[in-house]
């Protein structure tokens, strides 16, 4: 008997090896993962998790990770006696079956869309500017945030106050069809697109998230203490990942453009303040005084939106964030993200092609 388990053991992790190194080579096949799995198993399998618990109301995905802690001291114990007995090629054949076990499943649910053909290729974008592009476009959303902020306020120097509610806000993004993306974006994505506000909302704070997407549930989970703002293109970012837009700079145009061609002008305002906050951003960090003489440009009360969200960020600061930022910044890097958590800012480049498309109509 216990050789025929060992046996099993073996034949078992054998397997998942094999089908581990099918998916590692499938990801050099952008075109292949691109039109039979982004384009139509990713769909089918979201359209049965959005079915399932997109009509449940807390996080499943929450919730598992809950269970994962609680059961980690068991897990930690039970290592700790089988070293003790020395049973080495055990611990050996269960480890290795878990994580071929994770990774196949993590690729499978949500992960090959990190490696389907880029967004920026499907446009047509070189995702190239000059400064003289880069002002450009920086002075057209502020152009276009000044008059919005115009229309939401009788006085420019008030910040923009968002009175929905959490559960307003999520229904406004779920029911709106401005993530129907056409011509040469992503071809429409027709399921229903849903939003949860995260359990571990105070951890994420501390650790300098602001939402993410369960990759196993395809849950889009939203830090629920961030400022309304913020709330809002955070939501709008995790459910273009829902789509199975996975690159971040990608995820963060995405939702650039779904949130400024909403028809509510809170979630326009929204997505042209996440626009402007990244490209003066770029500035500042090559041109300093260019960024002082564009951020003059904007109206006072839209500085004060911006400096909420700062402080907001400040207030949860502390020494362990590096290391938090630190670690997501490898897991961007491995799939296939070179410059980790900087891909974020990359948004900027699909900023300046887009506006320059604009431009040319």
């Amino acid at each position: 008997m216990i050789f025929k388990i060992n046996h099993n053991r073996w034949l078992l992790l054998l397997v998942l090896l094999v089908c581990a190194i099918l998916i590692h080579f499938l990801k050099f096949h952008p075109p292949l993962i691109e039109q039979y799995y982004s384009q139509n198993f990713y769909p089918k399998l979201f359209y049965i998790s959005s079915s399932v618990l997109g009509q449940i109301n807390v996080s499943v995905g929450d919730f598992l990770i809950l269970l994962v802690l609680l059961s980690a001291p068991l897990f930690i114990y039970r290592v700790i006696v089988m070293l003790k007995n020395h049973r080495f090629l055990f611990i050996i054949i269960n480890l290795f079956t878990f994580l071929c076990s994770l990774y196949i499943l993590f690729h499978i649910t949500w992960g090959l869309n990190y490696h389907r053909v880029s967004l920026n290729k499907k446009l047509g974008y070189d995702l190239k500017y000059t400064d003289e592009e880069l002002a450009a476009t920086t002075k057209s959303i502020i152009t276009e945030i000044n008059a919005l902020h115009s229309t939401l306020t009788l006085n420019d120097s008030l910040p923009i106050t968002v009175d929905y509610s959490q559960k307003e806000i999520n229904e406004l993004l779920e029911n709106s069809k401005s993530f129907h993306f056409e011509n040469n974006f992503p071809k429409s994505f027709h399921h229903r697109l849903y939003i949860k506000s995260s359990f571990w909302s105070l951890v994420l704070s501390y650790m300098g998230f602001a939402g993410y997407l369960n990759p196993i549930t395809l849950e889009s989970q939203v830090n629920k203490r961030m400022p309304a703002l913020s709330y809002i293109t955070t939501a709008a970012h995790e459910m273009t990942h829902q789509m199975g837009i996975a690159p971040e700079n990608e995820a963060n145009f995405l939702s650039f453009k779904a949130t400024t061609q909403h028809n509510n002008p809170y979630v326009q305002y929204a997505g042209y303040l996440m626009g402007l906050r990244y490209t003066i951003g770029e500035y500042y960090i090559n041109k300093p005084k260019l960024a002082r003489e564009l951020y003059n440009q904007i109206n006072p009360g839209i500085k004060k939106n911006i400096s909420e969200i700062a402080r907001f960020w400040r207030k949860y600061q502390n020494p362990f964030e590096k290391y938090f930022e630190k670690t997501y910044n490898q897991y961007l890097k491995a799939q296939g993200q070179r410059d980790g958590i900087e891909t974020y800012s990359q948004m900027v480049a699909y900023l300046v092609d887009y506006y320059d498309s604009l431009s040319e109509q």
